[in-house]
């Protein structure tokens, strides 16, 4: 090669093309005609490592070197071809700035989009590179030199991890649990998330540390714990622990509850940079533990009160077996505390004459369209030292899968069937007494009232005391057992009333008979439970109106109507199962009733409704 072209020497596979070119075709000419400022850049080109393009002339020709074929893609070769042709689908974008480098502002930009044609699978790709003008011995610019790199796999790389930071930063700011990130010794915030803050009552928290942040956690033996995971390096887990935090300024400490985990995070070099702080507040679900253990001490007091045994009993394939219960139960049952009974054995306990009510009570309680209760009373023989004794059992039917189970309690009634045999014999005796002085009372009448002149009295008269003796045999056989509503009502929400502005009752005085009285009040406390918990009552806007009444629609015959109806509560979602309380308002309800029972779960509130013939209610006060 002629020592004068020695700029065109190596270059690989561009290095052979631009020796090979026939530039006499061009506006440039052949290379022995080159200015020295092109072949200088030229020879640049060739030596260069990195992607390298020159544009010289009034038609800007492409030259281009081996790292620069990845950009060009399958345009390649297009040596030669004047720059608005090679980049067409540029050309309008980057003519100002060809224009500015030209003009001898060099340019440079760096990871700029662009989209270009002849690059499958990439269309746009990223790239930072310079333009610097090129310029001949009378100082014109003729030309520029670009310098290039490729940067679109690790822009992409980049906004890719972006993304997936900003991801794992927003899980991390809306997670459930709370979670905060302390660094260095003295334990300085420099992460939280909105459930911490949530806890410690939106403080600012971030560059402060937990001493400065958390005065309050002094002498609580917090600080101590973050000491001891940050000086070992080993994690610490609480379960349950107390803490009492200062949620507003000035107000009074409040107590909580935490299950939490101080993580630590150590670095390459086995040291201990920070903690990593993540959690749950428990309170609710602690004082639930709380209230549940206090209820389980009142229930054992109460049965105790009452002297009641709690058994169960499971049934599967048709048998009843594992009669198991506490040793009051198990003692009432004719068994002794601790044993292992049969249903068998404790059916040969039960007295013969009284045997044959237990199957049919049982399929009652097993009935799928019944309520699922059990009610029995019968004798248990005589065992060791206990004479024979009246027990009632009580039970509810639990299905679980093929399986049901009867869970109850059971009482001695022996003292109850003592008092009703006396007051049976009483009440006889009181009906024998009473009929002998209407008789007597009757005798005296016909006495006093003889002639004929007043026979027309004297049968009314005698009717009357007969009806007289009729209605008394009626009241002494009902025991005088009945109820009003209204009491029934109230009573019911004894627990829930508070301030009596959250509910508003009415309707007239009627009587309830006694099943009637057991199932209204089951089912109004059944509606204020749930109120309470996720109805009206459970926010301080939340009303309940209770209202009934007798009406007479046209053409039907009176109704009676029981309406309980919920307002300004939360919005209401039709619940996935039916449980025991919904089961029991809907059957038993009804049926004690003779009506209709339907409970609507309208989005502004719960709507329980009752109907049934105005006959089976008993009589107007």
């Amino acid at each position: 090669m002629d020592h004068f072209l020695a700029f065109l020497s190596g270059g690989g596979e561009m290095g052979e093309r631009i020796r090979a070119h026939d530039w006499s075709k061009t506006t440039i000419g052949t290379p022995e005609t080159w200015p020295q400022t092109l072949q200088t850049a030229i020879g640049l080109l060739l030596g260069a490592k990195q992607p390298v393009y020159v544009a010289w002339g009034h038609d800007l020709i492409s030259f281009y070197n081996d790292g620069y074929l990845p950009i060009i893609g399958n345009k390649h070769p297009a040596l030669g071809e004047p720059f608005s042709v090679l980049w067409a689908e540029i050309w309008n974008d980057f003519r100002p700035i060809v224009e500015a480098t030209l003009g001898g502002e060099a340019q440079h930009f760096v990871d700029l989009p662009i989209a270009l044609a002849g690059r499958p699978g990439l269309p746009v790709g990223y790239f930072t590179f310079s333009y610097t003008a090129l310029r001949d011995e009378q100082g014109r610019s003729v030309g520029f030199y670009c310098a290039a790199t490729e940067t679109t796999m690790q822009v992409l790389l980049k906004q890719r991890t972006l993304a997936e930071h900003e991801q794992l930063s927003q899980l991390l700011a809306e997670a459930p649990s709370f979670m905060c990130l302390l660094q260095g010794p003295d334990f300085r915030f420099v992460l939280t998330n909105d459930a911490y803050l949530q806890l410690v009552g939106h403080r600012d928290l971030i560059g402060m540390t937990v001493r400065e942040a958390l005065p309050e956690l002094q002498n609580q033996g917090f600080l101590e714990l973050l000491a001891q995971v940050y000086t070992t390096g080993q994690p610490f887990v609480g379960r349950g622990l107390e803490i009492e935090l200062q949620r507003i300024p000035g107000a009074p400490l409040e107590k909580a509850f935490l299950n939490f985990v101080y993580q630590p995070i150590i670095n390459q070099a086995g040291k201990v940079t920070g903690i990593f702080v993540e959690g749950s507040d428990i309170t609710d679900l602690k004082r639930a533990e709380l209230a549940l253990r206090d209820s389980q001490v009142q229930v054992q007091l109460a049965l105790a009160a009452a002297e009641m045994g709690v058994w169960e009993s499971t049934l599967a394939n048709g048998t009843f077996s594992n009669l198991r219960g506490d040793d009051r139960a198990l003692t009432l049952l004719g068994g002794q505390p601790g044993e292992q009974s049969s249903f068998d054995s404790f059916v040969s306990r039960v007295h013969p004459e009284d045997r044959a009510v237990l199957v049919p009570a049982a399929q009652q309680a097993l009935d799928p369209a019944g309520t699922g209760l059990l009610t029995v009373e019968y004798r248990v023989l005589a065992h060791g030292s206990h004479p024979e004794r009246w027990v009632q059992a009580l039970a509810q039917a639990i299905t679980e899968g093929d399986q049901v189970r009867l869970v109850g309690t059971v009482r001695d009634i022996s003292d109850r069937k003592q008092a009703e045999a006396r007051q049976g014999m009483l009440s006889g005796e009181l009906q024998h007494r009473i009929k002998n002085i209407v008789a007597m009372v009757s005798a005296i009448a016909s006495q006093t009232l003889k002639g004929d002149d007043i026979a027309d009295r004297r049968g009314k008269f005698m009717a009357r005391l007969e009806a007289l003796s009729h209605a008394h045999d009626m009241l002494v056989a009902t025991v005088w057992t009945e109820a009003s509503i209204r009491n029934v009502v109230e009573g019911a929400l004894v627990a829930h009333r508070g301030e009596d502005k959250r509910f508003t009752i009415s309707g007239p005085d009627l009587i309830l008979s006694p099943r009637q009285a057991l199932s209204l009040t089951l089912t109004v406390h059944e509606l204020a439970t749930n109120a309470t918990k996720y109805g009206a009552l459970s926010v301080e806007a939340g009303r309940v109106q209770i209202e009934w009444s007798i009406d007479t629609p046209d053409g039907i015959d009176p109704q009676f109507q029981f309406v309980w109806q919920e307002v300004g509560g939360p919005a209401v979602m039709k619940p996935d199962r039916t449980g025991f309380g919904s089961r029991l308002i809907t059957r038993v309800l009804a049926a004690d009733f003779s009506g209709t029972v339907k409970i609507d779960y309208s989005e502004s509130g719960v709507t329980c409704r009752l109907e049934a013939p105005a006959s089976q209610v008993s009589d107007l006060k």
